[in-house]
């Protein structure tokens, strides 16, 4: 086998705690260091984390980007930072694994593209559930033509953030539902149409301190004539969802994001639809990661994906802010 790939983590984001998981699991990659801007702040990650003494701890991202040790850098950090820290990694020469979404708008992740382009380095957005058999499974059932046409899909991710200091509800990061988890929503809507959207339409709820949008409602309508619609929030209960309704059949998923990693299931006009053994979703993406490094194996969505959806995301956002429909870049 290949030898794993050295990855190094930028910041002490909880996110992070999945992929140091996968990186336990994986013959593919290991953790070889971590970084926080505030070095106070590694002992109780570590800690937390159950991370081995081997792994070294460095109190800057500039550190952690000097460090000859890491090959690649996973970028959980606010959405406002993914542009900054990501093309700095590219020219320190290190792949990134970056999370979603890619940036703030279509402008940062274009130049981060491009930075990657000219280092020669992989940039891969962290859409997890996408490298999961069953979200796979999906797709080729739909493409084979079991509901016939895509006519409607429908999605959403909402949950309740409480703590007013949480990224999620901050402005000055780039938060807000649509960033966070609206953009799982467009991005199941690209998957099961297989196309990119022609015009956004979005209501939004905006914190009246915040400036986020704490609840949006967002359509968008493709070129075969399919329409999206989905819900995201930050401000209600908890749900998760993706359906799709077909010319001759329909599809629903209960567990679109999070995949079981054991027993995945859909249904499929009525019937269970069973996916058995497909694996950590996060693992899964780590592999993939990995592979596209050690083999230069082609990545399944390209870096330039996220600047897609990206489009997407702004064009809702904007919506919302005017209360008129906006197009959708062309990227």
């Amino acid at each position: 086998m290949p030898a794993p790939v050295r990855v190094g983590i930028l910041s002490t984001a909880n996110i992070g705690g999945r992929l140091i998981t996968a990186l336990a699991n994986s013959p593919a990659a290991e953790l070889v260091a971590i970084s926080s801007r505030d070095a106070a702040r590694l002992p109780a990650y570590v800690e937390k984390f159950k991370i081995g003494a081997g792994v070294r701890q460095h109190g800057s991202y500039e550190a952690l980007l000097a460090d000859p040790a890491v090959e690649a850098v996973y970028n959980p950090l606010p959405n406002s930072l993914h542009a900054e820290w990501t093309s700095a990694a590219a020219q320190a020469g290190k792949h990134i694994l970056c999370e979603k979404p890619l940036a703030r708008d279509v402008a940062e992740c274009r130049a981060m593209l491009a930075a990657a382009e000219t280092a020669g380095v992989v940039l891969m957005e962290a859409f997890m559930y996408r490298h999961h058999p069953a979200t796979r499974r999906l797709r080729e059932v739909i493409a084979a033509g079991a509901i016939g046409a895509v006519r409607v899909v429908r999605a959403g991710f909402c949950f309740t953030v409480n703590d007013p200091t949480n990224i999620r509800l901050r402005g000055d990061v780039a938060g807000g539902s649509a960033m966070d988890v609206g953009c799982y929503c467009i991005n199941f809507a690209r998957l099961v149409t297989g196309e990119e959207p022609q015009t956004a339409y979005a209501v939004a709820t905006f914190g009246t301190t915040n400036g986020i949008d704490e609840t949006l409602v967002g359509t968008l309508s493709f070129p075969s004539g399919a329409v999206a619609q989905f819900e995201s929030s930050v401000q209600s209960a908890g749900r998760a969802f993706g359906n799709v309704l077909g010319s001759q059949g329909t599809l629903a998923v209960e567990r679109p994001w999070f995949p079981h990693p054991e027993r995945a299931v859909f249904q499929l006009n009525g019937q269970e639809v069973v996916v058995e053994g497909g694996g950590d979703p996060y693992q899964n993406e780590l592999e993939v990661f990995c592979e596209s490094l050690r083999e230069g194996t082609p990545l399944p969505l390209p870096p330039v994906d996220g600047a897609r959806n990206m489009a997407a995301l702004v064009a809702l956002l904007q919506s919302a802010r005017s209360g008129q429909p906006v197009p959708v870049e062309v990227v």
